[in-house]
């Protein structure tokens, strides 16, 4: 689960292995209607990662939305937090510095 489209892009640029074994849902925003939609539509889910943003509003939302799943019954929910601000961030830094070593082996 991811706050925007960008981010669940991102994350599936940087960790590419497996991708089409799981379900992503990007919520536009920290509104957590989106996921729980997608778990009525998509019973089976039992794990839910929560890849928010490594800010304010990203880990208070974190521990919102961890609450109430485990509310409804989720035992396998945990954060996945990028090293930067987000996931697009992360993508970004990765390809700079990408470009930067290959400028330096010319």
């Amino acid at each position: 689960m991811f706050e925007a489209p960008i981010d669940l892009l991102s994350f599936l640029t940087l960790y590419q292995k497996e991708w089409e074994q799981h379900s992503y849902v990007a919520l536009c925003g920290l509104s957590e209607q989106g996921l729980f939609q997608m778990l009525e539509d998509v019973p089976y889910i039992r794990q839910v990662a929560l890849c928010l943003d490594r800010d304010r509003a990203g880990l208070q939302a974190e521990e919102r939305i961890q609450k109430n799943l485990e509310g409804r019954g989720y035992r396998e929910v945990f954060p996945l937090f990028p090293s930067g601000k987000d996931w697009n961030e992360d993508l970004q830094e990765l390809m700079a510095k990408g470009r930067r070593e290959n400028l330096q082996m010319q």
